[in-house]
């Protein structure tokens, strides 16, 4: 096994989250090894920066402990894919081993990447709420941190360490996700799909078409759009009927059970024929 797939869960998740994902990539390509740390456990809420330098310490461990690994992939969900944003710029900056191997495959799925700036517009009360509820990673989320570091993660420096992939490919959830808005996770200005009828599990691709640009957007969320989209991103939208999309989309365990049946679920499956073997 030459090829190190990391799989990162999200706020007050857990590293079975994507347990199911791990699965299916093992059982399509012996030469994968997965990795779901399990370092951010109860962790979640001190923000970006600290949940993704301890993911790196364990990809760090993990290499030490395999010398044959040959290539590196990345797959974040929700504030997952914020950490893995975060760790390949400060694996370039502590010249860490992860940084020598060849990346591949950067995959973000229903993932903030511009913050969550929409719950303000439904909530009011959000700004004072959220800090409080989840820290310091709540107020980076609404861009209340001092450091501003979701708009750090857009300097050159960033971009060059997510322009190395081979491949970057996010998933969004077109409705029915009450904790990540589909433009956030996107990176679009609006939702294409707002008035389309669609069926329950289906994944469809996002046009340059569908870039259109909009003036309802804070100046702050379009600097975040248009610095990641120049990286060139393979788009996708996912539709679930239930409002449970958020979890739905990476099959997670919901009181010990699948949310959906395995062979039904479409995103893995998708991510599947993203991957050249």
């Amino acid at each position: 096994m030459n090829h190190l797939f990391v799989l990162v869960h999200g706020l007050d998740g857990a590293s079975t989250d994507l347990e199911f994902f791990g699965e299916e990539l093992q059982a399509s390509n012996p030469s994968i090894l997965t990795l779901a740390p399990k370092c951010n456990h109860s962790k979640t809420r001190d923000g970006i920066n600290a949940g993704a330098q301890r993911i790196l310490d364990t990809i760090e461990k993990t290499i030490q402990e395999n010398p044959q690994l040959e290539y590196i992939s990345l797959v974040g969900h929700s504030l997952g894919g914020l950490y893995i944003r975060r760790l390949v710029y400060l694996a370039k900056e502590q010249s860490a081993q992860m940084d020598k191997l060849q990346p591949m495959y950067f995959i973000t799925i229903a993932t903030p990447h511009a913050g969550s700036l929409q719950l303000n517009r439904v909530f009011p009360l959000v700004p004072l709420v959220i800090p409080l509820v989840i820290g310091k990673t709540g107020s980076e989320l609404l861009l209340l941190d001092k450091e501003q570091i979701l708009l750090e993660m857009v300097n050159d420096a960033h971009l060059a360490a997510l322009q190395r992939f081979k491949k970057r490919i996010l998933y969004a959830n077109v409705a029915n996700d009450s904790s990540v808005h589909f433009s956030t996770s996107a990176l679009l200005y609006r939702n294409p799909f707002k008035y389309q009828k669609m069926e329950s599990g289906m994944v469809v691709q996002i046009g340059l078409e569908d870039m259109q640009p909009s003036e309802k957007l804070p100046e702050s969320v379009l600097r975040m759009y248009d610095a990641l989209n120049t990286l060139g991103w393979n788009k996708f939208g996912c539709y679930y009927s239930l409002p449970l999309a958020h979890v739905y989309i990476i099959n997670k365990h919901l009181t010990g059970h699948k949310v959906q049946d395995p062979k039904q679920h479409q995103v893995i499956q998708h991510l599947l024929t993203q991957l050249e073997t």
